[in-house]
């Protein structure tokens, strides 16, 4: 338990140094995309006052409340963007904030002054077709938004369910999920952004892929960040800001910035 506990704290420590760091941007507004927020087409949260979500097994935090507030302003112009490339999207006037975006959003700014709204990502989980979603929202970064793209770079829920409630050491980490990891980090912060990209894009391919995600929901953030990136293909740069396991989850975290708008991270 007490190995449990440690983990969290570092992980959660390390979310609060990373906010104190994004606050020194002054974000004007936060477009998180979230694994847990799926629709049928690509929907924009407008909420005046977004309630907190609790999609998530901890009982203990159900009390919990982020007092977040929305831009139903912004999420229109964004909607708008959307439909201009071709999406089908639409504005979503009831939905709060899920455990993908409030968690790490309370520990990165706990003082949420800053408006926050969530674009869900699209169910069909095509890879290219997020990889545009990312595109069009890159013009948000000009205009002093931070994108946080919340998922994982590894994970299985079923085998981290298993360690867990087996009482299982955190530390221990399996082989596959290591691998997957370590080769996400290498072509995130060693590649150039062509390379890193077409990576990136073809993951389904390495040989750990099925084992780190046996289902892709939680790959797609990322596939929207590097969108969303790919804008500045000389100065694009990727950071890795924490690394570490929770069992074989990865709670690897990584910072895409450039020189022009360094207005982009990816947990």
């Amino acid at each position: 338990m007490e190995l449990r506990s440690t983990l969290r704290v570092r992980t959660h420590q390390r979310l609060q140094e990373i906010g104190v760091m994004l606050q020194n941007i002054q974000p004007r507004a936060i477009v998180c995309i979230s694994a847990h927020f799926i629709a049928p087409t690509f929907s924009v949260t407008a909420t005046q006052s977004p309630t907190t979500i609790h999609d998530h097994p901890v009982q203990t935090l159900y009390a919990d409340r982020y007092p977040a507030k929305g831009s139903p302003e912004l999420a229109d112009k964004i909607v708008d963007s959307l439909i201009h490339d071709g999406f089908e999207s639409e504005i979503d006037r009831d939905r709060g904030l899920d455990h993908g975006a409030w968690v790490p959003l309370s520990l990165m700014f706990p003082e949420p002054h800053i408006p926050i709204l969530q674009v869900s990502l699209q169910q069909d989980y095509d890879l290219q077709l997020h990889f545009k979603l990312g595109l069009t929202l890159q013009s948000l970064r000009d205009e002093g938004v931070l994108i946080i793209c919340s998922g994982g770079v590894t994970h299985n829920q079923a085998e981290f369910r298993k360690s867990f409630l087996s009482g299982e050491n955190p530390n221990i980490v399996k082989e596959w999920s290591r691998k997957f990891d370590s080769w996400v980090t290498d072509m995130l912060t060693t590649k150039n952004i062509q390379e890193r990209t077409s990576a990136i894009l073809n993951f389904q391919f390495h040989e750990s892929y099925s084992l780190a995600h046996p289902s892709i929901e939680h790959s797609l953030p990322l596939i929207v960040a590097m969108g969303a990136a790919y804008q500045d293909l000389d100065e694009s740069k990727v950071k890795q800001l924490h690394s570490g396991f929770q069992h074989s989850l990865s709670t690897s975290a990584f910072w895409f910035y450039s020189r022009r708008s360094p207005q982009l991270s990816v947990c």
